[in-house]
């Protein structure tokens, strides 16, 4: 019973100039078993005729039938094909490991095959440690790994000394005798000491010119039980290692690129992560924190006239009321911003400093400075900002403060103006704990004691018009209204948490804003951060879809390298799904790369940052402990890169053609 039948087999090559036939109408039927022989001159189509029997090829007229199953033919090819990253072993197990036994098992049917071809010694040795001879018989190993039914060897002696050559044929001849054996070769001699059949390739036909007395064989039946099941993971990320360790600087090199950024990417989101909680640290330390201002919108529509004005007055009755229903431990005060303007000259040693300085009311806490608290109303703590402004100040020392006012008192329908000069020296007695974030030199003033001192002041021509003692107190209470120019157009208020009132505030009030140096700089700061964190998320996308790219080109330079094993690997008939399985070890790797290098370029960066910002004296806002659940997204970050950069180069290269790269002459 024959296993191969030919029928009316034609083949043609064409080219833009030329057209040649290399096959007309061949016939020819193979039985199970014997080494058949297949001379002829080059380029007459030996190899064409292998590739077509290993359905790497297909005819274009006529049919060839064979009654061998895929995964049961093996071909031996003319140049070994070995691959140098792995050694002898390693190379002649891959076939089982691409279909799927495991690696120890393979290894040990390949130290077997070894010793059948009588070199089990060499099998820990590296391909480029063996000579010509001795890589055929390993090429004849791995070939015979699968037990296959039809062995196609493509010259397999062409290269090979006699010696050599007579060991080969040996084996070869020795496996036809229950299985069948297909040998191109030019040696026409010591083709017939050992085919039982020799075919000519001539005229287009395949003629037989040799035939012994055939040897009637039985076929064996000892079958691989080969389960149809993918590469094991394991074994594939070995097979890819071996690969990539011989190539680690343009893996690190092609890896740095994406993971700069996926680090940058992860700075990013940290320090939007972190910020909010940062900058309420931030606010919090502030020495004016529980001290707001509040200042309500007044919308005025003006007689005769489509249009309507807004202005800022002190919070009304009302408004005092519905937000003391959402913070009960609020406490409202006058402004003091006409007695101490917030934003003005002082002098120091008889000479106004460089530099304007903020004036600003507090209700302190021992916590947030150093040295002591304000006993008097002239007692005061600064920032380091204000003691920079010149060296020689301390605590202790004295800056004065001076300010001409002139108070209006309107009352009973009488205008009264009283003229008033103030001069303070005041003691710096304590120094704030804030850090420094913006050059802002400011005094605080403890609010409760400056009122009691400005409060006592006596109003002298206001009392002699109505002929009573009239006190600034008086002024800023039943004397005053909500558009007060003396009360600034604000109220002043002692706040448990402004953070959390800010919020509610804004929930429920359009009309109302509430402000302190510490609200007003965190907002800025978020504000800046935001701006910069969404320009920084941009460019960060542009340059991830520059590296994806870049990191394509890579591996697609890298399967290149890899294109006669791609190959090899197609040639053991392996399907589409397993061939871009193969892929996986690589992205895993890969992957593993980039977390690795991601997570040290942030951890890197983010000290370097860090330190940075200390020497600006600005917040930490790079936090260098790495959580977990951004571990497992950068992870699944870096498996989608990779698996992108990994699997497109392979679907493009795989094809029929990739197996050409395999052919002999």
């Amino acid at each position: 019973m024959a296993n191969i039948y030919i029928r009316d087999m034609s083949l043609t090559y064409s080219g833009k100039t030329f057209k040649k036939s290399i096959f007309k109408k061949v016939n020819l039927s193979l039985g199970p078993t014997g080494l058949i022989g297949i001379i002829g001159e080059s380029g007459s189509g030996k190899s064409s005729l292998l590739n077509m029997l290993a359905n790497y090829q297909n005819c274009e007229e006529g049919k060839i039938e064979i009654d061998i199953p895929k995964d049961r033919i093996s071909v031996i090819f003319q140049s070994f094909n070995l691959i140098d990253h792995l050694n002898v072993e390693s190379n002649v197990a891959l076939p089982l490991i691409l279909s799927g036994v495991n690696i120890n098992e393979a290894i040990r049917a390949a130290n077997i095959k070894l010793e059948e071809v009588g070199i089990s010694e060499l099998a820990k040795r590296k391909i480029n440690q063996i000579s010509g001879g001795q890589q055929s018989r390993v090429s004849l190993a791995r070939g015979l790994i699968l037990n296959p039914k039809l062995l196609l060897a493509d010259e397999p002696t062409g290269s090979l000394d006699k010696e050599n050559s007579i060991k080969v044929m040996e084996i070869l001849q020795n496996v036809s005798k229950s299985n069948l054996v297909l040998v191109v070769t030019h040696n026409e001699e010591i083709a017939k000491i050992y085919c039982t059949e020799i075919y000519r390739i001539t005229n287009c036909q395949l003629v037989k010119i040799y035939e012994s007395k055939r040897l009637k064989f039985k076929t064996s039946d000892d079958n691989l039980n080969l389960k149809k099941r993918r590469i094991k993971l394991k074994e594939n990320i070995i097979l890819a290692l071996s690969f990539l360790k011989k190539r680690t600087k343009k893996v690190v090199m092609a890896s740095l690129f994406c993971s700069l950024c996926f680090a940058l990417l992860f700075m990013d989101l940290n320090v939007n992560k972190n910020s909010s909680e940062l900058l309420n640290q931030l606010s919090s330390n502030q020495v004016d924190y529980t001290c707001v201002n509040f200042v309500e919108k007044r919308t005025i529509d003006v007689p005769n006239q489509d249009m309507s004005l807004v202005k800022n007055v002190r919070l009304s009755k009302e408004k005092k009321n519905a937000i003391k229903l959402l913070d009960h431990s609020i406490s409202y005060y006058s402004s003091l911003d006409s007695f101490i303007i917030p934003y003005t000259n002082v002098l120091y040693s008889s000479k106004y400093l460089n530099s304007k300085v903020f004036m600003l009311p507090c209700f302190p806490e021992e916590s947030k400075i150093s040295g002591q608290l304000p006993e008097e109303f002239y007692e005061v703590i600064v920032n380091s900002s204000f003691l920079q402004l010149d060296s020689r100040m301390h605590l202790g020392s004295y800056v004065k403060y001076e300010n001409d006012l002139i108070v209006e008192t309107n009352y009973l329908s009488r205008v009264t103006k009283d003229v008033l000069h103030q001069s303070i020296n005041f003691k710096i007695v304590g120094i704030s704990n804030e850090q420094n974030v913006i050059n802002r030199p400011s005094i605080y003033y403890d609010y409760l004691k400056m009122y009691e001192y400005i409060a006592s002041t006596k109003l002298e021509n206001a009392s002699t018009i109505y002929s009573y003692d009239i006190y600034i107190k008086d002024r800023l209470s039943y004397l005053s209204c909500e558009d007060d120019t003396l009360t600034c157009f604000k109220t002043i208020a002692k706040v448990d948490d402004p953070l959390a009132l800010s919020s509610l505030i804004a929930k429920n009030f359009s009309d109302v804003k509430i402000s302190n140096a510490g609200l007003d700089l965190a907002k800025s700061i978020n504000s800046l951060i935001s701006s910069l964190s969404q320009i920084v998320f941009l460019f960060l996308f542009l340059t991830l879809t520059c590296s994806f790219f870049l990191e394509l080109v890579f591996i697609n330079n890298l399967y290149e390298e890899k294109r006669t094993e791609l190959a090899l690997y197609l040639s053991f008939h392996i399907s589409h799904k397993k061939f871009m399985n193969l892929g996986m070890g690589q992205v895993l790797i890969l992957s593993l790369v980039i977390l690795i290098m991601s997570c040290f370029l942030f951890i890197c960066l983010s000290w370097i940052g860090n330190l940075i910002l200390m020497q600006m004296h600005l917040p930490l806002f790079f936090t260098i402990n790495v959580a977990i659940e951004d571990v497992v997204a950068l992870l699944l970050l870096s498996f989608i890169f990779s698996y992108l950069s990994s699997q497109i180069p392979l679907k493009n290269i795989y094809s029929r053609e990739l197996i050409e790269s395999l052919r002999g002459e």
